[in-house]
Formats: structure tokens, sequence, C-alpha cells
């Protein structure tokens, strides 16, 4: 816990950047809704995408099964089956419960927390990273809690690594300009979650998902290299015009990743200087054989551009769902 205590003096401490340099203010695209509301439920629920292997069910309940394996870290490790194996599960980099540590936790977190960040600072909040701390762990915490349905291959040191290590660490290098400017300019990082919709009929959530794309510049051409990372993992390549982007990805969603059993997923996507438009999969998570999300900007109704998400579930269900004005959208199933 001194670790944590450390963070927060140097974080309550910390004064606003002169500039921002991942957040701008926007009306259209994915973008235009990031807030500490939005982003909460799509980092919290993210792994919705997986329903065979997560739920929903008793939510915060699940909270205290978290807490009771992260209060005390060093007992965690011990019942976890000790440090050798917490090393070798949660930080070798071929591990299958590594990948997503180092690329969602880390770098993606580490990306978000500066973002959240210079929207508190932008909506002219005293201390933003301190804000930004306590909004991003409290989202973390939620998506441990989702996590821990799955008691039987999810532990303690699968919560252990990244509330105390990668979600730590990746707060830290986002704090450094030269890292935010590495990953915003040389791998062209940009976050591009879902539209999380609140099911009236059922009492859950909808379409939401913690994505991250890069399409780093490596032939000094208009078409790049085009990487997606999330609960669905894509490679394609991404072409650029002006201030538009397409993109077109093929991969796998995962349907159990410690046992490497997944499906193939097809996505395709429109972007506006770099903020999402409309994104399309095709077989893709949360058992779905087609989803479409349609971010603010492009459907235009009097003075709103809501956002609007449907989807063809493989149980046949008809999911759509609107997002105007409020952080979190509202759907239905049929």
């Amino acid at each position: 816990m001194l670790l944590f205590k450390l963070f927060f003096i140097l974080i309550s401490l910390s004064y606003s950047k002169e500039s921002h340099l991942l957040y701008q203010e926007t009306k259209i695209g994915s973008d235009s809704q990031f807030n500490p509301i939005s982003y909460y439920f799509n980092e919290a629920f993210d792994t919705i995408q997986n329903p065979t292997y997560f739920s929903q069910k008793d939510f915060f309940k699940k909270h205290e099964i978290v807490w009771k394996r992260v209060r005390d870290p060093f007992l965690g490790i011990k019942e976890g089956g000790g440090l050798k194996v917490l090393l070798h599960d949660e930080f070798v980099p071929y591990a299958p419960r590594a990948a997503p540590n180092y690329s969602l936790h880390l770098i993606g977190g580490g990306n978000d927390y500066r973002r959240l960040a210079e929207w508190f600072d932008q909506n002219n909040y005293s201390h933003p990273y301190l804000w930004a701390f306590f909004s991003q762990y409290a989202a973390a915490f939620g998506n441990e809690a989702m996590e821990a349905t799955n008691t039987k291959d999810i532990g303690p040191h699968d919560h252990i690594a990244d509330l105390y290590f990668f979600d730590l660490v990746g707060k830290f290098l986002f704090m450094n300009d030269d890292v935010v400017l590495f990953f915003r300019d040389k791998a062209q990082l940009k976050a591009w979650p879902f539209q999380p919709v609140f099911n009236l009929k059922q009492d859950h959530v909808m379409n939401a998902a913690s994505n991250f794309i890069a399409r780093p510049d490596l032939f000094n051409a208009n078409c790049r290299p085009f990487i997606h990372v999330g609960l669905q993992l894509l490679g394609g390549i991404s072409c650029l015009k002006n201030s538009r982007g397409l993109s077109a990805g093929m991969g796998i969603a995962p349907t159990d990743p410690l046992r490497n059993k997944a499906r193939l997923v097809t996505g395709f996507f429109w972007d506006e200087e770099g903020s999402l438009m409309s994104s399309l999969f095709i077989n893709g998570g949360e058992d779905q054989h087609l989803r479409l999300n349609i971010f603010p900007g492009v459907l235009k109704w009097s003075s709103l551009s809501p956002g609007f998400f449907s989807a063809w579930a493989r149980n046949n269900d008809l999911q759509i769902g609107a997002q105007v004005i409020i952080p979190v959208g509202l759907g239905l199933n049929f």
C-alpha cells in the first residue's frame, strides 16, 4: 500500500499540462462520447464480450470477492500458488494471461488514464490526475469483478498483477509526455471503444468494450498496417486520405482464451481525424453474428446527432440501442 500512497502524493501535486496531448473536444465520433461515466461502463463491462466465460450476474457482490483477494496481496499471492506462479502466468510475455496485461492494462490503461486526466482538466477540475486515478481504478475494479465470475480460471494472481502493477505502472508511464507522444505519433495509438447500452428489458449492459487500435506509419504511405486490440484481436490495413481513414481487419474473438479457443472475426471501420465514426463486426464477440456501431456525426435529427447500435445475436435476437445526451445509451432486444 506504500506504493499507492506515494502515487497519491505525486498526482495530488500534479498540475495541468500546458497543452492536451490526447484529449480534444469534438462533436463527432467515438471521441465525442468520452467522459468518466461512459469510460467506466466500457472498461468495467468489457468482458461481456465473452458471455460464456463471464457473467454480469451479482456484479456488485463480485467486488467483495476481488477485495478479499487483493486487500492482502502477499496472502493473495500465496493462495494463488506463490510468487513463481504469479511471475510465470502474469508477467512472461508469451503466457496467455500476460498478453492483455501488457496491451490493455499497461499501454491501453495508461493511455486512458492520461486522456481522463486531460478531460478533468478541460472541465476545470482541480487535481485532474487525482480524479483520473480514482475514476480509472473504479472502472478497473469493476473489470476485475466481472472476471471474478470465473473463479475456476481467474484467481488472486490475475487481480493482483493488474491492480498493483500493470494498471499502476501504466499511469506512471503516461504521465511522461515523451511516452505519450511516442504512442500517439509513432504507433498512432487510438482508443476506439463501443457505445455502452443499458438493456431496459433484461436489466443488463450491452455493447460495452474497451478497444485500442494502432497503425504505425512504417512506409511513409497512405496505407499502413492496422492492429485492433481488445477482446477481439484483428490485423489488417488502414488507408488514410486527408482526415478520413478506412480500415479493415481479420482475426479472432476468443471464447476461451486460456485454452486457445476462438472464432474468426472480421471488422470494418471508418474514422475522421482518428475519431471512430462507425464500425461493423462480423462473427464477433458477445455471441453476435453482426454488430454495427454508428457514432455521433453520422446520423442527424434536428440539432441532435445520436449514437446508434444494432446487433444480430447468435440466438437470433435483434439488439438495438441509442445514445443521446446521457453518457450511457438505452436499448432493447427482440
